[in-house]
């Protein structure tokens, strides 16, 4: 199909299943399907030269796109439509490399809007999760132009998955609607279309870095990314990198009542493991590392809840920087 063929207005359909749904609905699935359903055509991906594109959200027991056989309980269908004009978008797409140049500029129309889709529509999908954490685990999806597949794409899912964010006091919750968090990354940063430059900003970003198509495999990888968010909050210059994750986050988030002495394990863990300190087995071991195991999720899921509160209250507070201060 060229672009002379298509007909507008372009109509897509991307469609997710949704994995492991009965520990979702413990985490509290039908609040992210609710707060989803009350956005529908109100939430829209920011597509650069493509302008605004509105999303309208449905959840289905059963989908007719053969790809998918029937073989889950529910699938997420996420549909969009977009007038589309080919002559001036063409003319207003920058060549960035000799094969661009090879290619006439009304043939990338199609395709450059497609990966702009595709990436935005899954940067929407992980910030729900700032939302309702743990509450989607989505399977590979497919997209289709007027019902025709044309793309394929990852599915995502985190540590977050691995408990209920609200079962805990601590670290302390703010209700923040999808909405809001949606609406602060369009208009308060400039992440999707630039570098990170602020340091809420980075954390932002490093809160993507939680997501994958199977988690399981990118523990050490979230912990990382978790505390580098932490950091990125936190953290002033790089000495007392302890002593100053310890002092503020309890100021911010609120004071630990138990076991106030698991943010000190928590980042003497992500050290030990940083720094070639820590003991641990080698890949895909033929031994017993459960205790290994075990510690490395508690500290990756931990340190993914306090960024993920903290960035709640971030939102629900519309703050552009954090700054602490000690007084005598």
């Amino acid at each position: 199909m060229t672009t002379k063929e298509i007909n507008l207005p372009l109509r897509l359909t991307t469609v997710y299943p949704l994995n492991n749904l009965g520990e979702r609905k413990k985490n509290r699935l039908e609040d992210f399907i609710n707060d989803l359903l009350s956005i529908n055509n109100e939430v829209y991906l920011q597509l650069n030269i493509y302008g605004k594109i509105y999303l309208n959200f449905k959840f289905v027991k059963k989908v007719d796109f053969p790809e998918f056989g029937n073989k889950h309980e529910l699938y997420l269908v996420i549909e969009s439509t977009a007038e589309i004009d080919f002559h001036k978008i063409s003319e207003q797409i920058e060549f960035n490399s000799e094969l661009d140049k090879q290619i006439k500029p009304e043939q990338l129309v199609l395709p450059y809007f497609r990966v702009l889709y595709n990436a935005q529509l899954r940067h929407f999908l992980k910030f729900t999760q700032i939302s309702h954490p743990g509450t989607i685990w989505l399977g590979a999806g497919f997209v289709y132009l007027y019902d025709k597949l044309i793309d394929k794409v990852e599915g995502i899912s985190s540590i977050l998955e691995e408990n209920d964010f609200l079962k805990d006091a601590w670290p302390e919750k703010t209700t923040v609607k999808i909405i809001e968090v949606w609406n602060y990354i369009l208009n308060k940063t400039t992440l999707l279309e630039k570098f990170s430059s602020t340091k809420i900003e980075r954390a932002l970003c490093s809160f993507t870095y939680l997501f994958s198509d199977s988690y399981h495999s990118d523990i050490p990888v979230a912990l990382f990314w978790a505390i580098s968010g932490l950091e990125a909050l936190f953290v002033e210059g790089d000495t007392g990198i302890t002593q100053q994750l310890n002092d503020k986050i309890p100021v911010f988030l609120g004071e630990i009542e138990t076991d106030k002495k698991r943010l000190k394990k928590l980042y003497n863990f992500r050290s030990s493991l940083i720094h070639g300190g820590l003991s641990i087995p080698i890949k895909e071991a033929i031994i017993n590392d459960e205790k290994h195991k075990e510690e490395l999720y508690e500290m990756s899921t931990l340190s993914s809840f306090i960024l993920v509160a903290s960035l709640q209250k971030i939102i629900k507070n519309d703050l552009k920087e954090l700054k602490f201060k000690y007084t005598f």
